[in-house]
């Protein structure tokens, strides 16, 4: 809530939506979370950005769940609302991309600084032990390849996978003008003078229980990790 205290932990109204495209009679479209800050139109109905659309919110406001070595520290407080849309075309480009957004909502009662927004994932290709990871600092893309061209679960030429940077975080920028769509895919134009997006600013990898490049054993290596540091 606005005072920083965790709830819905245990409310079953707390929980992945996901709604269709033509079909307003599913109970996730009659039941669609707007009081939880998923989009809705001047109606008060659901917003379908894509073909599909999800939203959930969540939190890591409860301190008994801050339990991993890499982590373990008292709650930030942060409530996030999570909305996820993909297209279905018939050989089209947007076949293989889901487009997801994050508003992250500081709800406690001090700033954050020297803050860093880092997506991680868990790519397996096929066959694991032979992928490998880059990144494009001019696209803002990181992805995950199979380097050795052939894979007992795909064959020949294996696919890849990215994650490409559309928005970053909002920063201070004298000068610019932060322009973007909200909801996306409306008319609904944001201007913000004096920020701009950030972009992807590191990138980094480690693989689980390896001694060189292993996971981050505590909250420092976490965030160094994040700064594209081992």
């Amino acid at each position: 809530d606005n005072n920083g205290n965790p709830q819905g932990k245990d409310d079953p109204h707390y929980r992945i939506y996901k709604i269709n495209k033509g079909d307003s009679l599913s109970n996730d479209y009659l039941n669609w979370p707007s009081d939880q800050g998923a989009y809705t139109d001047q109606n008060g109905k659901p917003v379908i950005i894509g073909d599909q659309t999800m939203f959930y919110s969540y939190t890591d406001g409860y301190p008994e769940a801050h339990n991993n070595n890499a982590g373990s520290t008292a709650p930030l407080k942060a409530q996030i609302l999570q909305t996820n849309w993909a297209f279905k075309q018939k050989a089209g480009f947007l076949d293989d991309v889901i487009f997801t957004e994050y508003r992250i909502i500081n709800r406690g009662d001090l700033p954050w600084t020297k803050c860093f927004i880092s997506h991680w994932t868990d790519d397996d290709i096929g066959v694991a032990t032979d992928d490998a990871v880059g990144c494009d600092t001019l696209l803002d893309l990181g992805f995950t390849y199979n380097f050795s061209g052939n894979d007992p679960n795909y064959g020949m030429a294996p696919p890849a996978v990215g994650f490409l940077y559309l928005r970053g975080g909002i920063i201070e920028s004298q000068g610019d003008t932060l322009k973007y769509f909200s909801p996306p895919g409306s008319n609904n134009l944001i201007l913000k003078p004096g920020y701009k997006f950030s972009g992807m600013s590191s990138f980094n990898m480690y693989t689980g229980g390896n001694p060189t490049v292993g996971d981050p054993s505590n909250y420092r290596e976490a965030y160094l990790n994040m700064h594209g540091i081992r």
